[in-house]
């Protein structure tokens, strides 16, 4: 399960969510978010001009990285504000994908709520 980023016009994060419901069931942002729907339509965020999903969960390092969009109008990659390192979703997904198949719990390196992920526990940024 993605969780969701806003970001303001400068491209900083400014909130996250880790999990959105309709009734008992998850909502899959991500794929909502490949189907076209503006994502910000589900939440309201103070300073935003634009949410989208990420594959992992940034728990409390969010705010250290900035959003970069990319031509499709969805997150990209993830900017670290102090080192410049850039987390892109391909990498993300790629190494997502390759612990699934290895066997690993996604959740291990994703996170989600209450389960930190391999970011918010130190891990190198280029995953």
């Amino acid at each position: 399960m993605a969780c969701l980023i806003a970001w303001n016009e400068n491209g900083d994060i400014v909130a996250t969510l880790d999990g959105l419901y309709e009734g008992p069931k998850a909502v899959d942002v991500e794929a909502r978010e490949a189907a076209g729907v503006r994502l910000k339509t589900f939440w309201n965020v103070s300073g935003a001009v634009a949410s989208g999903s990420w594959p992992e969960h940034l728990g409390v390092l969010a705010h250290d990285f900035r959003v970069e969009v990319g031509p499709d109008g969805r997150i990209a990659a993830l900017v670290h504000r102090d080192t410049g390192v850039r987390r892109t979703r391909s990498a993300v997904t790629a190494a997502l994908d390759d612990a699934q198949t290895r066997g690993v719990p996604v959740a291990r390196l994703a996170g989600g709520p209450g389960l930190p992920g391999l970011l918010d526990l130190g891990a190198p940024e280029d995953v």
